[in-house]
């Protein structure tokens, strides 16, 4: 009974000790195996714990140096390894044993941090980043717009709209940078003295050339807002070609400014000479003549009522003389005569009867100034009227003629008529022609 007894309180120690020995063996067992796996297939053991995977990650598509890119790969493996082992079972779980929706939560959350952790890095991390450092291959595709705009794309291929995608370049990768900084190229308009940086002699300014060769230039890296282009930084070259541009256009403004203001002044007196011909028409009225009227006009030279009433009596004649041969006639509007205009015909001046259209209208003219005198004798009286006739034959070739005469009578008024009855006689040139 005491032997059992014995047994029974060594029993149950016994069993533990065994059970941490086998613990105890197992772990140095699977120490020295990991070991030696370790050094007979390193990049096996690597691959399983995701060091290389991930020191690749943060290298080549995350942009860090590689002793950056090291340490967050050694990092990374120990969480890969921690969440595998419990991701494995609850996945194995959820798969045989009951409540699998229990376990459904957590497997999809390691799930998620176990293979979503790699894109979401390079989703929020390696945007900023354009190439592979290792082998230098573009990571990001862009298509630009015509408005200069990027949009930048982690594959190649073509766009929604079918536009091709273009492979990064380490100048689209600049200009997405400023774009993103909110920096668009502006286009300058005039020269400018900085066109190069004075500590790096790198261009400040970048152009743009046209179809037809026109220069324009820009105060940023990126693509001509207007056609889409990609700028090139400036050279000397094209500074001396866009000074030169810059001075044609210059003198083609200015020669267009002239043009400009000459056809201006044109216009403005050609308004001037419409209104002018318009008041003339008006002053003349020469559609109140018939056709081949022969027109006539005269004034006093002196303000006397002698002077007024010879040239009324001089062109009375001329009427009637007129008229006998079957001709028109017709005076000339009181308001020419007091305009001043009636002193330019009668200086030999017929713009004004061409400008209104008389001088197709009319047949000639007989324009005349005169002034009279009289003195009293012992039985009659005397009267004397001295004139200048201008007359516009057929062939407008102006005449002047000057003539005076001297006639008698009872009366003046029978004096200054026998005076111009004289005038008429004695001088038949006046008329002829007409």
């Amino acid at each position: 009974m005491s032997v059992q007894s014995a047994n029974q309180q060594s029993g149950p120690g016994a069993n533990s000790s065994g059970r941490l020995l086998t613990r105890v063996a197992l772990a140095l067992a699977a120490a020295v195996l990991f070991a030696v796996a370790t050094i007979l297939f390193p990049r096996a053991v690597g691959l399983y714990w995701g060091y290389y995977g991930l020191r690749d990650l943060f290298h080549d598509s995350l942009g860090l140096s590689e002793a950056q890119a090291e340490l967050a790969g050694v990092v990374g493996a120990f969480f890969y390894a921690f969440f595998w082992v419990p991701m494995l079972w609850l996945t194995l779980s959820a798969l045989v044993l009951p409540n699998r929706a229990r376990r459904l939560i957590p497997m999809f959350g390691l799930w998620l941090v176990f293979y979503g952790s790699t894109p979401a890095l390079r989703m929020f991390l390696g945007s900023d980043v354009c190439f592979n450092q290792s082998t230098g291959q573009p990571l990001q595709w862009y298509v630009s717009a015509r408005n200069g705009t990027l949009t930048f794309y982690d594959s190649p291929g073509y766009d929604t709209s079918g536009v091709e995608k273009k492979p990064v370049t380490a100048q689209v990768c600049r200009i997405g940078r400023l774009l993103g900084k909110g920096i668009h190229p502006r286009l300058i308009s005039t020269p400018t003295a900085e066109y190069f940086d004075g500590v790096t002699g790198f261009a400040k300014i970048w152009y743009a050339q046209d179809a037809n060769g026109r220069i324009s230039l820009f105060d940023a890296e990126g693509f001509d807002p207007h056609s889409g282009t990609l700028l090139a930084p400036i050279t000397a070259e094209v500074i001396a070609q866009f000074e030169a541009q810059v001075a044609t256009e210059r003198a083609a403004k200015d020669q267009a400014a002239r043009e400009q203001e000459a056809e201006q002044e044109r216009k403005a007196r050609e308004a001037s000479a419409q209104q002018e011909r318009s008041a003339l028409v008006s002053l003349f009225a020469p559609e109140s003549y018939p056709p081949q009227t022969v027109l006539m006009g005269g004034s006093a030279t002196k303000t006397d009522d002698l002077s007024k009433e010879a040239v009324e009596l001089i062109l009375d004649e001329a009427d009637k003389s007129l008229r006998s041969r079957g001709l028109l006639t017709g005076r000339v509007r009181p308001a020419v005569l007091t305009s001043g205009r009636f002193d330019r015909l009668l200086e030999g001046d017929p713009g004004d009867l061409v400008s209104v259209g008389l001088d197709e209208r009319m047949r000639s003219a007989f324009l005349v100034t005169a002034e009279a005198s009289c003195r009293s004798g012992e039985a009659v009286i005397s009267c004397t009227i001295a004139m200048d006739a201008r007359k516009y034959p057929l062939d407008r070739v102006t005449k002047l003629i000057e003539c005076h005469e001297t006639g008698a009578g009872a009366t003046t008024e029978q004096a200054l008529s026998r005076a111009a009855e004289l005038i008429h006689e004695r001088h038949p040139e006046l008329l002829e022609g007409i």
